[in-house]
């Protein structure tokens, strides 16, 4: 579907770097167009998208509108780029809108310590800094945040509850 089609993905972070790494395998070239003008990925990320020569990166770049021709099919999406004050037009053959996430911890957010993604952080064994809570999956930092492996990291934390009770 994508072989020899251009994607551009929108947005700056890890979600949008890991999924151009992967449509990068079909499409001839995938642009990361960016808002900010520091990428705000991982450093092994930005490592692996660098080294990828049908990857650009186009920072300060601000979506303002969804181009649709007249039988409703993707034509260009309109930027307004901060650096010159000016819109611009990029004509891609497929947008990906790459937001990532962010968690739900309110709940517990004077019980824990957050990164800077606000995703809970915790010990090896999954406990946050307040004895006896736990955190697993995607509220996790570090997670994968895949769900296969907010299972099973939920059974490893049922494994350490039990063993911080037995202790108790």
């Amino acid at each position: 579907m994508l072989q020899r089609k251009r994607s551009h993905g929108y947005r700056g972070g890890n979600s949008a770097f890991e999924e151009s790494v992967f449509l990068a395998r079909f499409a001839s070239k995938v642009t990361i167009v960016g808002r900010s003008d520091e990428w705000k990925a991982s450093a092994v990320l930005k490592q692996k998208i660098s080294e990828m020569p049908n990857i650009e990166l186009v920072k300060s770049k601000v979506a303002k509108e969804f181009i649709v021709g007249p039988k409703k099919t993707l034509k260009g999406v309109r930027f307004y780029d901060k650096e010159t004050k000016k819109d611009i037009i990029l004509h891609p053959d497929g947008v990906f809108i790459f937001i990532g996430m962010k968690p739900n911890v309110e709940i517990v957010k004077d019980l824990v310590a957050c990164d800077e993604g606000g995703f809970i952080v915790t010990e090896s064994n999954m406990m946050t800094r307040t004895p006896g809570l736990f955190a697993a999956g995607d509220c996790r930092s570090g997670s994968t945040q895949q769900a296969a492996s907010a299972a099973g990291e939920g059974a490893a934390v049922a494994l350490m509850v039990r063993n911080f009770l037995k202790k108790k």
